[in-house]
Parts: structure tokens; sequence; C-alpha cells
């Protein structure tokens, strides 16, 4: 099958044991193919949304990569600004700096929840400066390559944040 050749040339382990990684494909029929188990639902986000008294409630906060940071074309455009409209979840870019080392980037994301300072879901419009919304009570966070490692250097500096 397809599956196991794609397997074959980039996994790196080896294929041995009774069931591999390609035999288990969401909805497959194929004799011999152990379909994956149904995903489950997601929690439920919407209701975190509800803002308590001084607080902003669900905040997502996206932590772009070094490729991304450097690109004309913005990543998840138009997909961040759906979820929010959807959602009515804030959402805030950071604007970390790409090639900048992590712990100078750790001021940018600490702005960003603190400040108000970033972009907005869509990357073209900056968050507004006045007036300060209050502190997010729980943030989802969307960071990949660098951006992961900006985060984790954020999380080491400012455990409690």
């Amino acid at each position: 099958p397809v599956a196991q050749r794609l397997a074959e040339r980039f996994l790196k382990s080896p294929l041995t044991g009774p069931v591999h990684e390609w035999q288990q494909v969401p909805g497959c029929s194929v004799p011999g193919v152990t379909p994956l188990p149904a995903a489950q639902p997601l929690p439920e986000l919407l209701s975190k949304t509800k803002h308590a008294e001084g607080s902003e409630g669900l905040t997502l906060l996206f932590i772009p990569g070094i490729i991304t940071g450097m690109l004309p074309v913005r990543e998840f455009v138009p997909e961040l600004s759906n979820v929010q409209s959807l959602t009515g979840i804030r959402t805030i870019r950071a604007t970390v700096h790409p090639l900048r080392g992590t712990a100078g980037n750790v001021q940018d994301i600490l702005n960003a929840l603190e400040k108000n300072i970033g972009l907005t879901s869509n990357p073209s419009v900056p968050l507004p400066a006045e007036p300060l919304p209050p502190p997010p009570e729980s943030v989802v966070v969307i960071a990949y390559s660098k951006g992961m490692t900006d985060l984790l250097e954020f999380l080491v500096a400012h455990p409690m944040s």
C-alpha cells in the first residue's frame, strides 16, 4: 500500500512489530489495516470567553516561527480572524523578532499579554493601544518552530504569567 511505501521511505525507525503506524489510517477499510479510533470532541472553549469581572476571559495567543516572521504573506490568514469572529475569543499575534534570540523575545510575549502590544487576528491591524484590556483569565497558545522556543523561554522567565 501507498502508506507503507511512504512509511518505509520516510520513517527512521524499523518497521517491526505486529502493527505499524502506516496500518492505522482513519476510516480505512482495507484488509489488514486497522482504522484509528475516532477523534474525541474538543473541549468547550466558548464558555471561557465569558468574562469574569476584571478579566478578559479566554485569549488565543499566536507566536510565529522564524520563517513566517520574514515573509510578506502572514500565517493563518484568514483563519485566525475567522476563529475570532465565530467564537468571540480575543486573538493576539505576538510580534516577536524572527532573528533575535529567544531571551530577547520574552518581553515581546509579555507585552502582548499585559500591554496589548502586538497584532490582532488580522496581521495588518495592530492591537489598539487604549484602553488596555483587563488581563486574560486563560490563555491558549499556538506556537511553532522558533515561536515554541520563544514560548518556552517566556515560561521559564515568567512561570506564573
